[in-house]
């Protein structure tokens, strides 16, 4: 419905300032992401150094499993 109306001319968009708003948003996102990507992937990285035989057992079945379907 909304995209009727601005179809139509019953709603203006501005989109001006709706760009504006996303580069702002995008900033903020990357910003963030800076800060916690690195955290997360150490943290990833500790699991699997953890689990090590779990997780090499658990693609060894993964794999039986693909090639014989």
């Amino acid at each position: 419905m909304i995209q009727l109306g601005q179809h139509y001319g019953y709603i203006n968009i501005d989109w001006k300032s709706v760009n504006r708003d996303l580069k702002r948003a995008k900033a903020e996102v990357e910003k963030q992401a800076g800060t916690h990507i690195p955290s997360l992937s150490s943290r990833i990285q500790d699991c699997i150094k953890d689990n090590a035989v779990t997780a090499s057992t658990f693609l060894g079945g993964f794999l039986l499993g693909a090639s014989t379907a």
